[in-house]
């Protein structure tokens, strides 16, 4: 796997920790673009970066044939940069990541199907989150109806340090689940009307998502959810969660 994100975001936890649980290997570069450079580079199979930068490195010709893999995190994904990422000869699968650093690393996934022609939804919650559709009253919404995106689980951060007001702004009581929180995101949600299976649970946690705007710090964003496991696919956007990608060094270690 490609190591090429600054340890100054999160994100970086899981291109460095991630292989190396599962005794695979890093590349380390000094950023993504490095990588044709790398002399490693005929030994990476994963890459997990931003939309722009892999827009670039598409661009110098940069992704090695051992690719099988592309992680999308970060920011806005379109239909445009899937469909240059499966034209790429031996790309089996893409990913669409979404979440906020106040649950890291990631809150949600999405493999997005090669015919996939609008933008990528963000998909189903990663084991240890929960994502609603609340109103102002916390009630869950129905289908169609917009909403905010609200996150849960075992992932959520204690809260911003130093500033408690915001930290109680910010993480919520969760009404259903005594003792537990909810992450209010900001981002406007709603569960797309083209799938109408029930989920069981107090809350109906959201299973698929389609971006359909982005924000930039806490101004409002808009996603749309799908109550069933089927892709969606439809308009929109992913939110922006980091803005550019570093790296280390260009020495590949080995795990264990």
């Amino acid at each position: 796997m490609l190591f090429s994100t600054s340890v100054c975001f999160d994100i970086s936890l899981l291109e460095l920790l991630a292989p190396l649980c599962r005794g695979g290997k890093l590349i380390v570069v000094q950023n993504v673009l490095e990588l044709p450079d790398c002399a490693a580079a005929s030994e990476v199979t994963f890459i997990n970066t931003v939309p722009s930068a892999m827009t670039e490195l598409i661009g110098i010709d940069g992704v090695g044939e051992s690719v099988r893999g592309i992680g999308l995190a970060g920011e806005a994904v379109s239909a445009a940069l899937i469909r240059r990422c499966y034209q790429l000869p031996n790309v089996k699968t893409v990913f669409n990541l979404y979440g906020p650093t106040e649950d890291t690393i990631y809150s949600t996934y999405w493999v997005v199907p090669r015919e996939n022609t609008g933008a990528p939804a963000i998909g189903q919650p990663l084991a240890g989150s929960r994502a609603y559709i609340l109103d102002t009253h916390l009630e869950p919404l129905p289908i169609g109806i917009g909403g905010e995106l609200y996150l849960g689980g075992s992932k959520l951060a204690r809260g911003y340090l130093g500033q408690p007001q915001l930290t109680v702004q910010r993480f919520v009581p969760d009404p259903r689940r005594p003792g537990q929180r909810l992450y209010r995101t900001g981002d406007l949600a709603r569960w797309n009307p083209r799938w109408n299976h029930p989920l069981p649970g107090p809350h109906r946690p959201a299973n698929q998502a389609t971006r359909l705007s982005h924000r930039v710090g806490r101004n409002r964003s808009r996603f749309e959810f799908a109550s069933s496991g089927s892709p969606v696919r439809g308009g929109g956007e992913r939110r922006r969660i980091s803005a550019t990608t570093h790296g280390l060094c260009r020495r590949p270690i080995r795990g264990a």
